[in-house]
């Protein structure tokens, strides 16, 4: 959980500029750059972390990276990256909603370990974020 949450603060650093920061992680670690559909997403991980996952689908991205000492099938930590193309042009569609249907799918797993503190709404080079810290505690 602390590097899902020292990532998403990084996120939230950000929001609201229109140029790249340089924002000290607590960690070593590098830097990935991955096209989903029609966007590069650039976000860090630590050194010693692997890609453990990833989905292509017409519709949905998904890529999981683990610590090198953990595998898929039994892991303890794990940031995900997800992209749902054409999202955006629904017209009932907002961050928050998005967030939330993710959230629920998580706490449906976790029960009564799961966490969630949002860390609130804005935008991030002029696109609508929530930025919410998720987690089971198991």
């Amino acid at each position: 959980m602390r590097v899902a949450l020292t990532l998403l603060t990084a996120l939230a650093a950000t929001a609201g500029t229109s140029s790249a920061q340089v924002i000290p992680l607590p960690w070593d670690h590098h830097r990935i750059s991955v096209p989903i559909f029609d966007q590069v997403v650039v976000f860090s991980v630590p050194n010693g972390w692997k890609p453990a996952h990833e989905i292509k689908s017409a519709g949905h991205y998904l890529l999981e990276h683990i610590p090198a000492d953990q595998t898929v099938q039994n892991w303890r930590d794990m940031i995900t990256v997800q992209g749902f193309q054409g999202l955006a042009a629904r017209a009932n569609a907002n961050p928050r909603g998005l967030l939330d249907l993710l959230a629920g799918h998580i706490q449906a797993q976790c029960k009564e370990d799961f966490v969630r503190q949002s860390l609130g709404d804005g935008k991030l080079d002029g696109a609508e974020v929530s930025i919410a810290l998720v987690g089971c505690g198991k």
